[in-house]
This record gives structure tokens, sequence and C-alpha cells, in this order.
């Protein structure tokens, strides 16, 4: 259930009294930090009713900051990766955690109240059965939350606006194309869309919210190819920074002052990168 109601559509108020950019500079590259601060953000206004299934829970540190105002647990965080799951279980975000597959979710039907997935659905090459599943494990009436990035995240991207500017459209739409590709994002949608993809599987798309500004989405562009060197240090060493300690006191300050303007910053209309999405499974009659 979201909080503000669904005024949170167009004019969605500014919360910025915890600071979620910081914890995530610390232990992260900038444009995975800047990304997953400005989500939480938005699920600040989220309420997560028990029993929680997280789908795609990592290492169970995005989990870790969006319950570090609430002073809670989820119930269940479910990933692919055992060495992943390993790391879940440690963060303290889950009262249980297993090694599962979304096309074949290990519970019983009607088991959740809430099933949440942060930056994973746009990954799932099988959307239709990934969403089946999901939808057999909630309860009717109970609540499907999850975050993913938009079709205007492409058209946001410098590289594509640069191509458009010079009037190579084909350019712009294969700059976009790699962009995505680099991310694994293989299911872009906008809300509406959204609604008919989840009214096939008993969900009712109920709110809305989009974030991830332009100037968002720039400075997320930028940094992302600046943060290369960090996924071979994650590869090796299993985490991004090998010195936190060391990040927190001589990086994050400098990196918090020239990024903090795109962690406040709200979208202007119905639009954005990203977007919030809270679908109700529908009580068969």
């Amino acid at each position: 259930m979201v909080k503000c109601g669904t005024s949170m559509k167009k004019n969605y108020p500014k919360n910025i009294n915890n600071d979620y950019l910081t914890p995530l500079l610390i232990k992260a590259p900038a444009t995975w930090a800047l990304i997953r601060a400005n989500e939480i953000r938005a699920l600040d206004r989220v309420t997560f009713k028990h029993p929680v299934l997280d789908v795609g829970c990592g290492d169970g540190f995005v989990a870790k900051v969006i319950l570090s105002s609430r002073k809670d647990k989820f119930d269940v965080g479910l990933d692919l990766s055992e060495s992943e799951i390993s790391y879940a279980r440690k963060s303290g975000s889950y009262k249980k955690t297993i090694v599962g597959n979304v096309y074949s979710l290990p519970f019983g039907n009607e088991a959740f109240s809430t099933v949440f997935s942060n930056s994973v659905i746009e990954h799932i090459p099988d959307l239709d059965k990934s969403l089946s599943e999901i939808s057999r494990v909630l309860k009717p009436g109970g609540e499907f939350i999850i975050t993913v990035p938009t079709p205007y995240l492409t058209k946001y991207l410098l590289g594509y606006r640069f191509f458009n500017s010079i009037g190579s459209s084909f350019l712009a739409k294969l700059y976009g194309r790699f962009f995505n590709r680099l991310f694994y994002h293989l299911n872009l949608y906008t809300d509406k869309q959204w609604r008919l993809i989840f009214k096939e599987h008993q969900l009712r798309l109920t709110e809305h919210y989009y974030y991830h500004t332009p100037s968002m989405i720039e400075a997320h562009e930028i940094l992302a190819y600046l943060a290369i060197p960090y996924h071979l240090t994650k590869f090796i060493f299993g985490h991004w920074v090998v010195f936190p300690e060391l990040r927190k006191h001589l990086v994050v300050p400098w990196l918090k002052k020239l990024l903090n303007r795109y962690y406040v910053d709200d979208v202007k209309k119905d639009e954005g990168g990203s977007v919030l999405l809270i679908a109700r499974k529908e009580k068969v009659a």
C-alpha cells in the first residue's frame, strides 16, 4: 500500500529526510549507488505487508538500506546465485534466504502477502513465466511491488540525444540498443504497457510512480563507463569496493556533494527513466 495515495502519479512529494546515497556510495560505484539510492527513496512511501518475498535479492545490501529506517526484515530473500545468497544471509535483511529460480518458485500457492523485486524483472527473458509464478505464490489481495527502467531511459541518454541532434536516428537507436544490452535490459515498458501485461496474470496495476530525471540518467550514463574497473573488482573479490572505510573518508564526501542534486531531484511529469509499480492480485469470484 502506498502511503501518499493516487496523487503520487504526478506530484510525488520530496522525501530527503533519509540519506540512502551515502551508505551505497561507500560500498558501490557511483553509477550503481545513484540509481539504487533514487529508487530506494521512491520505495520509502511503500508499506511491505508480511510475509514478504524478495525475488532476485542479490547480496541483500539494497534490502538492508531499504529496511534501515523501518527496523524490519523481509521474510524470504531468493536469488539464483549461491554466492550472492551467502552474502544476503549475512546482511541480516532476511529471516530466511533461498537459492531458487523465479521460473519455479519453491513455495506453495498463495504463500506471500507481498512479492517485491528491485530492478530484476527487466532482465528476465521469459517474462510471462516469471509473472505466472509470482502471481501463483501471491495471496489474493496481495501486492506485487517492483522497480524497473522504462523506455524513457533510452531517449534521455546523452549518446542517443547527440545522434538525434545531428540527424541520425539510425545511430541514435543503435546507441540506445547498445546501452540497454550493456545492462541486459530486456523488458522496458511504460506503466500503460505494464498494466496490460499484469492483467494477463491476474494482477491489477493500482499505483505507479516515475523517477530518474533526464539529468539523472545522463549522470548515470557517464558514470557507468567510469565504473568498468569495479566489475573486475567484484569478479575477483566478490564485492565492488576493496577498502570501504578508506573510500568512506576520502572519496564519498566529494562524491556526495557532486551527486546529491541528482539524488533529490524529482520528475516533473508522469514520465521518468524508471518506474515503481504496485499491482494487486485480483480475488477470483
